[in-house]
C-alpha cells in the first residue's frame, strides 16, 4: 500500500474538510441519531438482518449514524474511519446515545495492525469502493475480519451508473466503464448532500478509483467468501447524476421513458 499513501492523505485531508463543513451546515443527521429516530434505508436493513447480539463492524462509516443505528437494534458495533473530524463525532454521538459503540480512527488497510478481533457482520454503506485503490486487499482483510458463517454486506454505487452522463436530457455512457487502472484524481469542494447553493467546502483533491462490478466480485470470492446475492438496483439515495429525477419513493432514478439502468447494487457474502 505504500504507492497508495499519497492519495489516502489526500483523501484523508479531503474528509475532514468536508466532515466540518457538513456539521456547519446541519447535514448529518446527528439530531435524530441523538433522538433515535435515525432509520438505515432498504435494501441494508432486510438484507442485513437480525443483527442482536451480533459483533458488527462498519468499514468507513464516516460520522456513525448508520453504525449506531446497528447498535439500537442490539449490535456490538465498532466503527472505522479515516477521518479524526469524522470519528469525533461519531464518537460524541455514541456518547449522548449511551449506546456503547466503538470508533477507530485508521483507514482501512491498516485495519490488521490494530487487533480488532473477529466479527459476525462486516457492514459497508453506500459511497466506499470509489475510495479503495486495492480491491483485493480489501476483500482479503474482510475475510480475515470475519468468524467462519460471518457476512459481508455492502450497498454501493453501481459501477455503470458511474460511466453515465446526461448532456442535456440525453443519457450517454460517457466514461470507460472499466477505467484507467489508475487513481483519477481532481479538485473538489462538494457535497453529495442536496445543500443548496450557499454550501461551500474548502477545497482539496479527491482521489478515486474505478472498480468493475466483476473485479468486486472476483476479489472477494478469492478471498475465500461465497456470494450469497448480488443485485442491482435502477435507484440511488442521492442524486448521483444531473438528469436524475426523485421517484414516489424519495429515490433518485432515470427519468420516466429513459431506460432503466443499474444505479446501485447490494451484495451479501459469508466467510
Amino acid at each position: 500500500m505504500s504507492e497508495f499513501r499519497h492519495f489516502v492523505d489526500l483523501n484523508r485531508d479531503l474528509w475532514n474538510k468536508r466532515v466540518r463543513a457538513h456539521l456547519e451546515h446541519g447535514l448529518y443527521p446527528s439530531a435524530q441519531v441523538e433522538a433515535g429516530t435515525y432509520q438505515i434505508a432498504e435494501p441494508d436493513l432486510s438484507d442485513v438482518g437480525e443483527v442482536a447480539g451480533r459483533r458488527l463492524i462498519h468499514l468507513q462509516c464516516n460520522a456513525g449514524a448508520d453504525t449506531i443505528y446497528w447498535a439500537r437494534r442490539g449490535a456490538i458495533v465498532t466503527g472505522v474511519d479515516l477521518s479524526e473530524v469524522a470519528i469525533a463525532e461519531a464518537r460524541r454521538l455514541s456518547e449522548v446515545t449511551e449506546l456503547g459503540a466503538t470508533f477507530v480512527c485508521s483507514d482501512i488497510y491498516d485495519i490488521p495492525q490494530l487487533d480488532l478481533g473477529v466479527f459476525d457482520v462486516v457492514y459497508m454503506s453506500l459511497g466506499s469502493l470509489w475510495w479503495l485503490p486495492d480491491v483485493d486487499q480489501w476483500a482479503a482483510i474482510i475475510a480475515a475480519l470475519l468468524v467462519p458463517g460471518g457476512i459481508f454486506y455492502i450497498t454501493d454505487v453501481h459501477p455503470f451508473a458511474m460511466a453515465l452522463r446526461f448532456p442535456g436530457d440525453r443519457m450517454v455512457v460517457a466514461e470507460d466503464y472499466f477505467g484507467p487502472g489508475e487513481a483519477l484524481v481532481f479538485e473538489s469542494d462538494g457535497t453529495y448532500y442536496d445543500a443548496g447553493e450557499d454550501f461551500a467546502a474548502e477545497t482539496g483533491a479527491e482521489c478515486g478509483w474505478v472498480h468493475p462490478l466483476g473485479e468486486v466480485v472476483s476479489a472477494l470470492s478469492g478471498a475465500g467468501l461465497i456470494v450469497e446475492f448480488l443485485h442491482e438496483h435502477p435507484f440511488t439515495f442521492f442524486r448521483l447524476l444531473p438528469g436524475l429525477v426523485r421517484d414516489e419513493d424519495g429515490q433518485w432514478t432515470t427519468p420516466a421513458g429513459a431506460p432503466r439502468v443499474p444505479l446501485m447494487f447490494s451484495l451479501r457474502a459469508r466467510r
